[in-house]
């Protein structure tokens, strides 16, 4: 005795359909997890960059002065091309390790779904990518200058990573003002920090991936 309309429901299994909605504020402010794990992966990644290639480039300049290796050295080579060789060389070696890092995490979240499944969650729109390539290969060789720069200034190895100190806290810097940066990514303080070099390319990456509304002008002074 039971209506056919009830009947039927309880005989066909439900259909359920999911739609995930991005909240937007409207001043093209976006959060969603995906665009956090952009931030996560690339200061990893920046940092561990920083610390293995360019703190081989510091200390080889290092070791070469305590071993008066540059003495000879400079005698056939003038010392901005033999400083500029050097950064270029680490350079392309540490984007080259930082390749192979990207390609064996692609290659495992094809094939170890289970094991990396955060990774299908990262969000990169396809108009920052050049931006993202832009500012890390700028930064890492920027910051590759920094210390090569502090190799040739200390006179011992346990100088010189103190002083390269310095350097590499500003670069984490914008990871102590998460909070700011997702709430108010063109406050005052985010503009100013994307713009200072040390600074700029963690902070305007993170202003990239929250917030669709960062004028072109800051862009153009960050990179330059």
């Amino acid at each position: 005795q039971m209506d056919p309309q009830t009947l039927l429901r309880l005989v066909n299994s439900a259909v359920i359909q999911e739609t995930t909605i991005q909240p937007d504020t409207g001043d093209g402010l976006v959060q969603s997890d995906g665009q956090f794990w952009v931030v996560y992966v690339f200061g990893i990644v920046f940092v561990f960059a920083l610390f293995s290639t360019n703190g081989y480039l510091m200390q080889s300049v290092i070791e070469e002065k305590e071993t008066r290796l540059v003495e000879i050295l400079l005698s056939s080579v003038p010392s901005g091309q033999l400083l500029r060789g050097k950064v270029l060389a680490m350079g392309v070696l540490g984007l080259l390790q930082v390749g192979v890092w990207f390609g064996t995490i692609f290659l495992v979240s094809r094939f170890e779904t289970n094991t990396v499944g955060w990774l299908s969650e990262i969000e990169v729109s396809l108009n920052i990518v050049p931006l993202l390539l832009i500012y890390f290969v700028l930064g890492y060789l920027m910051f590759a200058a920094v210390f090569s720069a502090v190799g040739a200034l200390s006179t011992s190895m346990q100088e010189g990573p103190s002083l390269a100190t310095f350097f590499t806290l500003p670069a984490m810097a914008p990871f102590f003002l998460l909070n700011m940066f997702a709430t108010n990514p063109n406050g005052t303080v985010p503009v100013i920090m994307s713009l200072f070099p040390l600074t700029a390319p963690m902070s305007m990456v993170m202003r990239l991936s929250m917030t669709t509304s960062i004028p072109a002008w800051q862009i153009v002074v960050g990179i330059v």
